[in-house]
């Protein structure tokens, strides 16, 4: 017994040592998340605004294009407990900003991250950004528990070879080009249907919207809520009484706080079929005019300096 226990030990440990080595690798690819942490602490300081929301406002809203310096700290399915949190992580680092852009969706009072198909995207905010989450997982502290062992082993061999798993600008946003080659009229119903929930984390996601938006306002930030345009194939399969329900709970706030306004561009007529990507994304045309009306809206002109 004790020799098979020596065995046993001697094969482990080498086995352990090599995945602990890749774990290591990893957590060493350049990716949103980690850039985002990196830059909104060493360049907190020169930004004047943040946006935060979900797909909608990572793949719609570019800092660039807006006139003063301000940054994308969206993602992909990021849902109001992450942008609570990264508003409260970070704002330290980021004494200048004076302004907030919060996209609410169709989906953002209903989902939450942690409950979907995608709560493998939990593990990015818990290794890349500091949070804590509970109940604990191993598998939010483990890029090795997260994928086949196999599609690790590809990604640490492209990190090698000078990869990265970074998709988004410098300014934060997602990167864009023209439409896709999506059915428009059959995404629209699928997106909608996917998006569509019913109110059981209402309560705990509707706490979360109100104390960002307190903590904003407590530091002086203007709060901008924003509903981005989606095509008319994704809107005309929504459920009426939750898209109410986005409306109303952004048109309160907006009347309760003179700091706080509602941007609903659901379904502004500025955006025509070129300016998605598919039935409830921008391209990078609608990408660029979106940037542009809410700069023009909501930000002040730049100071120009003494000549």
């Amino acid at each position: 017994m004790k020799q098979y226990i020596l065995r046993f030990t001697l094969f482990i440990i080498p086995v352990l040592a090599l995945l602990l080595a890749l774990e290591c690798l990893l957590k060493r690819i350049p990716n949103d998340y980690s850039f985002k942490h990196d830059r909104m602490i060493s360049d907190g300081s020169d930004l004047q605004f943040l946006v935060l929301g979900s797909s909608h406002a990572y793949r719609g809203i570019d800092p660039a294009e807006m006139h003063v310096p301000g940054f994308n700290a969206s993602n992909v399915s990021q849902d109001i407990h992450f942008d609570r949190y990264i508003l409260e992580r970070y704002i330290k680092y980021m004494p200048n900003v004076k302004d907030l852009f919060v996209s609410v969706s169709y989906q953002s009072l209903l989902k939450k991250l942690d409950a979907g198909s995608e709560s493998w995207r939990v593990k990015n905010y818990v290794i890349y950004m500091d949070a804590t989450h509970e109940p604990f997982s191993l598998k939010e502290h483990f890029e090795l528990l997260n994928r086949p062992l196999h599609e690790n082993l590809e990604q640490a061999y492209n990190f090698l070879r000078g990869g990265s798993n970074r998709t988004c600008i410098s300014s934060g946003a997602g990167p864009q080009v023209g439409m896709s080659d999506k059915d428009s009229v059959m995404d629209g119903k699928i997106a909608a249907e996917r998006h569509t929930s019913d109110q059981q984390d209402l309560d705990e996601i509707l706490s979360d919207f109100d104390a960002m938006i307190t903590f904003a306002l407590d530091h002086g930030i203007r709060v901008h809520l924003i509903t981005t345009p989606v095509s008319l194939s994704y809107r005309s399969h929504l459920d009426p009484a939750q898209l109410e329900l986005v409306k109303s709970t952004c048109n309160a706030y907006a009347s309760l706080f003179p700091e706080v306004d509602y941007a609903d561009l659901m379904d502004d007529d500025r955006f025509v079929l070129d300016d998605f990507y598919d039935a409830d994304h921008l391209s990078r045309s609608g990408q660029l005019k979106l940037s542009r009306i809410l700069a023009d809206s909501f930000l002040s002109p730049p100071i120009e300096a003494d000549k």
